[in-house]
């Protein structure tokens, strides 16, 4: 077993994915010879249920090709999941292709070597969801000699430019690129996807896994010393050094500064808020998706599906928190994780060094939350608010309509508003 936190019982939900999986493709037979005879028998159209079959095909294909790699079976045994997971993809790309399974899909196709009309077919779901991101520009013009980089920004900064910085440096220090390739697998992998909930993912029930294709694949292209990684439970070794029949060629382009220049410069949390609300009012819809393309894109592709969206007002306050998320200037939680877990003083310490150039605020490890996890009741949060307005700091709370919610910090005397398109925004 590869990854020992996980449990034997692994081997049976492998067996029913499977056995879905193969009932799933006999009932989308039906379902196409419906179409093909005029026969509907649901509500649904046949098209969506068909579509909709095939993306939660691709999850259980995914989720298998994890866990047989986590139980330790051996790399061969994955080329038919991965295959099927492809095919299953190019139906649904559009249901289902979000940013780690487009990143886990091409990492893969270069880790187990995948043939050309594999990794051709991949390309196509890529260019089919619009997504831009250097990570995956970088792997793909490395084993697709068509494909054109053209993006020199990271969909998602952290911890993604940290292996962007690998793939920099090696191309005058393969040494200090192998040191920073561990770095980014020990200390910057887990730590920037704390919104994920990845930290302790290991503890839930059906745990099959939590693995850096795309590190490997970075490392496999670079041919990078990884030695130091082969036992790493999160690095997958053996995937790695698959084969090596193939020949991949490092294709090298500048990157962007990964923030909005305007942001990056001097970033008011307060002021972006309210000059993003009084341009959505003052200017027309397309001056404005021009404007902030940068932030609605990831909802709204073009400036078209923005235009059409009757409901975008409703979403907008929800799509700007995500893009501030993404970007660090704000932390996405969940009401399920507690105080002392240290997402919040992290992130609260990541913007105080780089933002405000302070020094950090101790560990509030020591603090007993009462076990209460209510945002305005919890002492961890009226301790933490008090160390910030010290040091001419406050806490802000947006309260999306959903299960999460989001912190940053702003500047004491920063302009205040008390919302966010339709998201509550509380100060403390």
């Amino acid at each position: 077993m590869r990854d020992t936190r996980c449990s034997v019982d692994l081997e049976e939900s492998i067996a029913f994915y499977e056995n879905t999986i193969i009932n799933d493709q006999k009932y989308i037979s039906e379902l196409e010879r419906d179409q093909s005879n005029g026969v509907q028998r649901f509500p649904r159209s046949n098209i969506d249920i068909i579509i909709d079959t095939y993306a939660d095909d691709f999850e259980r294909e995914m989720y298998i090709i994890k866990a047989k790699y986590s139980l330790g079976q051996d790399v061969s045994r994955l080329i038919s999941n991965f295959n099927k997971a492809v095919y299953f993809a190019q139906y649904a790309a559009d249901w289902i292709m979000d940013y780690f399974y487009t990143l886990w899909l091409v990492s893969i196709a270069i880790l187990l070597e995948a043939d050309n009309d594999t990794v051709k077919a991949i390309s196509a779901i890529v260019k089919k969801i619009h997504l831009k991101d250097y990570v995956i520009d970088f792997l793909l013009s490395s084993c697709n000699k068509d494909w054109i980089c053209s993006s020199k920004t990271f969909y998602r900064n952290k911890p993604y430019q940290s292996l962007g910085e690998v793939i920099r440096v090696s191309q005058s220090d393969k040494i200090y690129a192998s040191k920073l390739l561990e770095d980014y697998i020990n200390v910057e992998w887990i730590k920037g996807h704390f919104d994920c909930g990845w930290k302790n993912a290991h503890k839930g029930e059906g745990f099959n896994g939590l693995w850096s294709f795309e590190g490997a694949a970075v490392s496999k292209i670079l041919n990078l010393d990884d030695s130091m990684l082969k036992s790493h439970v999160n690095y997958p070794y053996d995937l790695a050094h698959y084969k090596h029949e193939k020949e991949y060629t490092p294709i090298f382009f500048l990157i962007d500064n990964p923030l909005n220049k305007k942001i990056r410069e001097k970033f008011d949390l307060m002021r972006f808020i309210n000059n993003i609300e009084k341009d959505f009012e003052r200017i027309s819809a397309e001056a404005f998706y021009e404007k902030y393309k940068q932030v609605l894109k990831g909802r709204w592709g073009d400036i078209d599906s923005y235009i059409r969206d009757e409901e975008k007002q409703e979403k907008i306050g929800t799509v700007i928190l995500s893009y501030l998320a993404e970007n660090n200037k704000i932390i996405q939680m969940d009401w399920k994780i507690r105080w002392e877990e240290g997402y919040l003083i992290w992130f609260v310490n990541e913007c105080l060094e780089k933002e405000y150039k302070m020094k950090p605020i101790d560990d509030l490890d020591t603090i007993d939350s009462d076990g209460n996890d209510e945002f305005n009741d919890s002492v961890y949060i009226k301790y933490l608010s008090t160390e910030l307005k010290n040091r001419g700091i406050r806490l802000v709370n947006f309260l999306a309509d959903n299960d999460q919610y989001y912190i940053g910090i702003c500047q004491q005397n920063a302009q205040q508003c008390s919302h966010l398109f339709t998201v509550k925004i509380e100060l403390y």
